[in-house]
């Protein structure tokens, strides 16, 4: 997990292991999905968030 700060609107990278990355794509989609309500319910600050499932990178936003 790293956190970027720096920008006028502040988010996070989400890395994932291996283990996790050898999920299907329905899946991958269903975990960040899930995982980007609890961060944003949580984190009134986090504007986006760029999950890294190896080959399988997604931006998702506070917006979206």
């Amino acid at each position: 997990m790293e956190l970027e700060t720096n920008e006028k609107l502040d988010g996070m990278i989400l890395d994932y292991t291996k283990e996790e990355a050898a999920m299907d794509d329905e899946a991958i989609h269903e975990t960040i999905i899930y995982i980007a309500t609890y961060i944003f319910a949580l984190m009134k600050n986090a504007d986006w968030i760029t999950f890294n499932f190896g080959v399988h990178m997604q931006k998702v936003t506070r917006k979206e």
